[in-house]
C-alpha cells in the first residue's frame, strides 16, 4: 500500500498545486509514511515521539534557556521559551487534538516566533504542556489553560492586556476559550 501511495504522489506531483512537501522525493516519501502510520493507535504514536515536556527541555537546552518548568499546584506545567521578565507574554497551546504531544516543530516554531518578535518588542512565550487525553478528559486542558492564565495575572502580576494566547490549529480551544475563561473566573475556578 505505501508503494502505491508513493507511486500516485510521484505521478501527480507535477500537476498538483500547493501544499506539497519541499521537493519531489520528500513528497513521495511522506505519502508512503502517511499510509504506514495512518492506522497507528494513540499509544503507538506516543511511543514514536517525545513528550511535550521532553521537546520543551530539548529546545531550552539547545538555546541556553532555563529548563525548569513553571509547575502549578494542579501539576500543570509550562516552559519559558524566552526571558521570563519580558513585558508581553504569549501563552502558547500546541495542536494535537488534546491527544498528541507537541512535536519538535511546534516548539521550534513557537521559539522562532518569539525570537523574531523579541527583536523589536519585549516578549516571551510560555509553552503550556497540558495533560493529554485519554489520561485527562476534556475540558481538563481548558482548565489548565485557564489556570496558567490565572498564574500569569494573579501570581506573576502581569496585566491581562500584556498576555496573549496562540494555539497551533486547535479550533476547539479557540472557540471555547473566551466563554470558558469568563465562566471559570465568575465561578472562582481560577
Amino acid at each position: 500500500m505505501p508503494v502505491l501511495a508513493g507511486a500516485k504522489q510521484a505521478v501527480t506531483f507535477p500537476f498538483r498545486g500547493q501544499p506539497k512537501a519541499r521537493g519531489f522525493a520528500r513528497d513521495v516519501l511522506f505519502a508512503g509514511a502517511r499510509v504506514v502510520t495512518g492506522d497507528f493507535t494513540i499509544p503507538q504514536n506516543r511511543y514514536l515521539s517525545n513528550s511535550t515536556d521532553q521537546e520543551c527541555v530539548n529546545l531550552t537546552k539547545k538555546h541556553g534557556l532555563p529548563t525548569d518548568p513553571v509547575v502549578l499546584e494542579s501539576g500543570t506545567k509550562a516552559y519559558w521559551l524566552g526571558p521570563k521578565n519580558a513585558e508581553k507574554v504569549l501563552l502558547y497551546f500546541h495542536g494535537g487534538g488534546y491527544i498528541m504531544a507537541a512535536t519538535r516543530g511546534h516548539v521550534e516554531w513557537a521559539y522562532n516566533l518569539t525570537h523574531d518578535m523579541a527583536k523589536k518588542h519585549s516578549i516571551s512565550t510560555l509553552f503550556l504542556a497540558y495533560t493529554l487525553a485519554p489520561e485527562a478528559q476534556y475540558p481538563t486542558q481548558l482548565q489548565q489553560a485557564a489556570e496558567m492564565l490565572h498564574y500569569l495575572i494573579e501570581i506573576e502580576g502581569r496585566k491581562p492586556s500584556d498576555v496573549s494566547r496562540k494555539q497551533a490549529s486547535d479550533r476547539n480551544m479557540d472557540a471555547k476559550w473566551p466563554r470558558y475563561s469568563l465562566e471559570a473566573t465568575l465561578l472562582g475556578v481560577i
